[in-house]
């Protein structure tokens, strides 16, 4: 599901050929504009830290999930991958999806799974593939780039990909955090229609929301701790102090709650103003908060 990034125009070489553009320099430029939600996985960090007690809490959660629903991601994973990005628009329980990996995939050949079929390419070391006729979530396009990048897309989003993957990137797109093991960014409209009718209040919120990324990554200091950082810009000053004010009373309901999990979420979580229109949550939890929240949130 993944590939390569890059470029600007495509120009023709003397002899007349096309030639590949540079996208496996940045795989990321893939990703079509408009998204509703990115998100970049340092794979190559996470094996090197697989033992690490700091995601001990996380590993049988995680891994219940992948046997369900992530079984090409694991693939991917087991391939080598450094880096992965995830696009996703619509609605989370059949997304149309883009992956891009960068990796080292020489010796991933798709047609031998029997399903794909290679198509012909504009450029020099560019291989795609297709397997038509499948539902909406289903990848139908996967493309290899110098054996460096491979990409995959579902049946709407993948004229996107082929549009890329012949003549570059095109439009301006936003960048996921590059920090961190996890990094994402999501568009507040898809938010706000997604929680309008079951949670109006929340969906309103939001609607004070310009943009909203966060990073997840190891606790710094201690053992077996986890650490969230979510920023979210508003679009006025007015906005800015209306989600600080919101964020603050959440914390202090959650500090009197009969659950532990949600005292220690309260006492962990700081609020920051940070600017005029800047607000800023930071999460530090440990082993054992930050094993429920996750059993929690992969239920």
């Amino acid at each position: 599901m993944l590939l390569l990034s890059g470029c600007a125009g495509v120009k023709k070489d003397i002899a007349g050929v096309t030639p590949l553009p540079r996208l496996a320099e940045r795989p990321e430029d893939l990703l079509p504009s408009g998204l509703d939600l990115l998100m970049r996985l340092d794979a190559g960090r996470l094996r090197g830290v697989a033992s690490s007690p700091a995601l001990g809490p996380l590993r049988a959660p995680l891994q219940r999930r992948l046997d369900r629903d992530a079984a090409s991601l694991r693939a991917l994973l087991e391939a080598r991958a450094s880096v992965l990005w995830v696009g996703l628009r619509g609605a989370l329980s059949t997304p149309d999806l883009v992956l891009v990996a960068r990796g080292d995939f020489a010796s991933f050949d798709p047609s031998s799974e029997g399903s794909w079929t290679r198509v012909p390419s504009r450029h020099p070391g560019q291989s795609v593939y297709e397997r038509p006729g499948l539902a909406r979530g289903v990848p139908s396009l996967l493309a290899l780039l110098d054996n460096r990048v491979l990409a995959l897309a579902t049946p709407l989003e993948a004229p996107a990909l082929r549009k890329a993957l012949e003549g570059g990137p095109a439009g301006a797109r936003k960048e996921v955090p590059a920090e961190g093991l996890v990094g994402f960014a999501v568009k507040p409209a898809a938010l706000v229609n997604a929680l309008r009718e079951p949670y109006p209040r929340l969906a309103s919120l939001l609607t004070e929301v310009a943009s909203l990324e966060g990073v997840g990554d190891l606790e710094e200091a201690g053992a077996g701790g986890l650490r969230l950082e979510l920023r979210w810009a508003a679009r006025s000053e007015a906005g800015a102090a209306r989600l600080d004010r919101v964020f603050r009373g959440w914390k202090e309901v959650l500090a009197s709650d009969d659950e532990p999990l949600a005292r220690a979420i309260a006492s962990a979580a700081q609020v920051r103003r940070e600017g005029p229109q800047s607000v800023r949550i930071l999460l530090t939890l440990g082993a054992q908060a930050a094993e429920r929240a996750v059993e929690a949130l992969l239920r």
